[in-house]
This record gives C-alpha cells, sequence and structure tokens, in this order.
C-alpha cells in the first residue's frame, strides 16, 4: 500500500502529460489499466462527474467516479496535447498507449520520485483517498 503522500509523488514525478492524466485516472476512479489505455473521450459526463465503462470485468458496463481534479487534468490534456482526430486517451493517432507501456511509466516514476516500496500500478485502483487538492483549476 502507499500513502498519499507516495502517490504525489510519483504522479510529480511523471513529466509527459499523457502519462501523468491516464494514471491519475487510474487512481483517481479505479480503473485497471487496460480500461484507462482504451478510455475514449465520449465515456466521460463532465457534467455528471462520471466515467462509463464498456465491458468491464465479466463483460458488465458499470460506472464509476470522474473526480473534479481528474477532470481538469484531461480538459488540460485534451487542449494541449490531443490532435483534433483523437477521440481516445491511450490512442493519438496511430500511436496507442498499451498496457506494458503505462505499466512501465508507473515503475519509472516509482524510481524517480524514490518511493522505496515494490508496487506494481494495480495498487493505484486500492488507494483510498482523493487528490483532488493537487490539480486546482487557476
Amino acid at each position: 500500500m502507499l500513502s498519499e503522500q507516495a502517490v504525489i509523488r510519483i504522479l510529480q514525478a511523471l513529466d509527459n502529460l499523457r502519462h501523468r492524466t491516464m494514471l491519475y485516472l487510474a487512481y483517481s476512479s479505479g480503473l485497471r489499466v487496460s480500461k484507462v489505455v482504451r478510455l475514449r473521450i465520449k465515456d466521460l459526463d463532465w457534467e455528471r462527474g462520471i466515467i462509463s465503462i464498456r465491458q468491464g470485468k465479466g463483460k458488465k458496463d458499470r460506472h464509476t467516479l470522474l473526480s473534479r481534479a481528474a477532470s481538469l487534468l484531461v480538459k488540460q490534456y485534451i487542449k494541449l496535447e490531443m490532435p483534433p482526430f483523437g477521440y481516445s486517451l491511450g490512442k493519438i493517432g496511430r500511436h496507442i498507449c498499451m498496457r506494458r507501456t503505462l505499466q512501465k511509466v508507473f515503475t519509472e516514476a516509482v524510481v524517480r520520485s524514490r518511493v522505496q516500496k515494490k508496487v506494481g500500478i494495480h495498487v493505484l485502483r486500492h488507494i483510498q483517498s482523493p487528490l483532488d487538492r493537487i490539480y486546482r483549476e487557476d
């Protein structure tokens, strides 16, 4: 298990906005890595603060929370980095961010943040404490 401070350090160790956004979504919404990389913009309900998960575990559709902080981060990512034709967070043009890529990014961020625990990306799903104060509207 990671503390809130450890998660903050890991997320701040990421320079790439795309990777930070995807890992923050995994953390704040409890999403599996495979769902984060396939998450589409149309799956996000900005007004209600909900993410629709299609064909989740057990082939069931479900909904999870889209926090205000995650919403702001995704909007910033869309505005700065996503091309107009991109509709998926994990896919830009022909480049697709695979599960393994995101796992490696997380591992590298843990090393850069100097967190002394051996953890995998899946641990982000099990942390309960919200980080909404990191990302604020300016």
